[in-house]
């Protein structure tokens, strides 16, 4: 049981970073089409991708934070109507939706785990 443990753990834990991973990838994506969009929500990057100007490295994670909360909006995905973009919510919702399930196992086993013994 102890290894089922470790790999749900895992599994959240590589989903949810890949769920991050799809806001940077939305971000440098809105850099290279949508230059004005990415601009407007404060120039989102991360250690990799600076973009132009570089804007000091608070600065790029607090703006890709503010369009990990906006990428949620219904709003904003109306605006961005394009096939990658859309591939990119898609991939968002995905792996949110496989990280909280995953972690919500995790818990719950590990609370009959408890109960049991």
């Amino acid at each position: 049981m102890a290894y089922f443990l470790i790999l749900v753990f895992i599994f959240s834990s590589v989903t949810g970073g890949l769920h991050h991973r799809q806001v940077s990838n939305l971000a440098i994506w809105l850099f290279h089409h949508k230059k004005h969009l990415w601009t407007k929500h404060g120039r989102p990057g991360t250690h990799f991708f600076k973009g132009e100007p570089n804007n000091g490295l608070i600065n790029r994670f607090s703006a890709l934070k503010s369009l990990y909360q906006t990428i949620k909006t219904p709003d904003f995905r109306k605006r961005l109507r394009a096939p990658e973009a859309r591939e990119f919510f898609r991939k968002f919702d995905l792996y949110g939706r496989l990280s909280t399930c995953s972690l919500f196992v995790f818990v719950i086993t590990v609370f009959i785990l408890a109960a049991t013994s």
